[in-house]
């Protein structure tokens, strides 16, 4: 089994969530997300051209709108290198209402088109 492992992330939580209670993450958390974008990357890009991508891994955040304030979440900022993920920031900030967010997933559309259109051509049709 291949275990992932990101230099600093048990510290930088910590340190980042030293005072906080509620929608805090745990190392575990942070890597059982990060293994189901990863496979879901897998399906779309190839590893080579998965290099620079941008991820936040968060607590999903979701509260009645009759509740009073911004609730504060953690949020890990990892960048994809060639072999693993570093580790660029970790903080508290207001919560959103998902798990992951790809910040630059965009600038990659050329190597997806690619990776499907060498798929579709494995395929034959009538």
């Amino acid at each position: 089994m291949n275990i992932m492992k990101i230099k600093g992330l048990i510290e930088a939580l910590e340190l980042a969530q030293v005072r906080a209670s509620v929608r805090t993450m745990t190392p575990e958390e942070v890597y059982s997300k990060l293994k189901d974008l990863q496979t879901r990357l897998d399906e779309i890009l190839y590893k080579k051209d998965q290099v620079g991508l941008k991820v936040c891994v968060t607590v999903y955040t979701k509260v009645a709108a009759s509740y009073q304030g911004a609730p504060q979440s953690t949020f890990v900022q990892l960048e994809r290198g060639k072999s693993n993920w570093k580790l660029l920031n970790v903080y508290r900030d207001n919560g959103i209402p998902t798990d992951l967010r790809v910040h630059n997933l965009a600038d990659y559309k050329i190597q997806v088109t690619d990776k499907l259109h060498n798929s579709m051509q494995r395929i034959i049709t009538d």
